[in-house]
């Protein structure tokens, strides 16, 4: 829609990027915020290894964009550090922000569950307003449609087809985003499913995000027997995580609640 707020002179701010910095601090002050009022977790900590993840997370998501669209990066190897003009994979910022997590917070000695229930709700509440980013820069744009959902896409520095109607994917990713955050905030304030929050974040996104691949119409780095990457990757989670929901209570000794 409006990939450019404003340009002054050489100084560009772009509204991807204005948003993913609104999406990090929102779900970074929230989970500082739930860490410590919750669950009494270092707040200093607490920052510590949400920063370092946070970049870590970064440098996934970019790192997993540029191996699907290797073939463009090949010819423009600079724009692979222009990741504020769009081009960001969740899947692949969750991933090695969540390996790099656990081998500090196992390091550092904590209570990993824990940390990982706080940070649950404000991943995806980020997630939910850096997807208005995407919708504004035409990333991640859905397929062609005569549906009333459907938007066109005008400006000439958009990254979605213009002139025509498309699904906007984006935008359906920010409610189930948003759904997600919801039912996960309820959860933590309420002190229910400890221990659980993330895996069960993990299996509703891996849902929603299965589906609306089938609606997306971006190259998204081809098909593994007929399903998107993301679509393998979210199989993968689903079951993992599903165990580990199921699991966790028995070998914590706790019933689920």
């Amino acid at each position: 829609m409006y990939p450019i707020l404003f340009s002054i002179g050489n100084i560009t701010l772009r509204t991807y990027g204005l948003f993913v910095a609104i999406g990090v601090l929102a779900g970074y002050n929230y989970a500082r915020y739930q860490g410590y009022h919750r669950r009494n977790i270092d707040p200093l900590f607490l920052s510590n290894i949400l920063f370092y993840t946070i970049i870590i997370g970064f440098i996934g998501g970019r790192l997993m964009y540029v191996l699907l669209n290797l073939n463009y990066y090949k010819k423009d190897v600079i724009s692979i550090f222009k990741f504020w003009e769009g081009g960001l994979v969740f899947y692949g910022g969750f991933i090695l922000g969540l390996l790099f997590g656990i081998l500090y917070i196992k390091l550092k000695k904590r209570s990993l569950l824990d940390i990982l229930d706080v940070v649950t709700p404000g991943l995806y509440l980020g997630l939910a307003l850096g997807r208005i980013g995407c919708f504004c820069a035409g990333c991640c744009y859905g397929r062609p449609t005569e549906s009333f959902l459907g938007v066109i896409f005008t400006h000439y520095e958009s990254l979605a087809p213009t002139g025509i109607k498309l699904l906007p994917t984006q935008l359906f990713e920010f409610v189930y985003s948003l759904i997600i955050f919801l039912i996960t905030h309820f959860l933590l304030i309420k002190n229910l499913l400890n221990g659980q929050l993330f895996f069960l974040g993990g299996i509703m996104y891996s849902v929603f995000r299965f589906i609306n691949e089938f609606y997306r119409w971006d190259d998204r780095g081809g098909s593994i027997f007929g399903l998107s990457p993301s679509q393998v990757i979210s199989i993968i989670i689903f079951i993992l995580f599903s165990i580990l929901f199921f699991c966790i209570p028995k070998w914590r000794g706790k019933p689920l609640r």
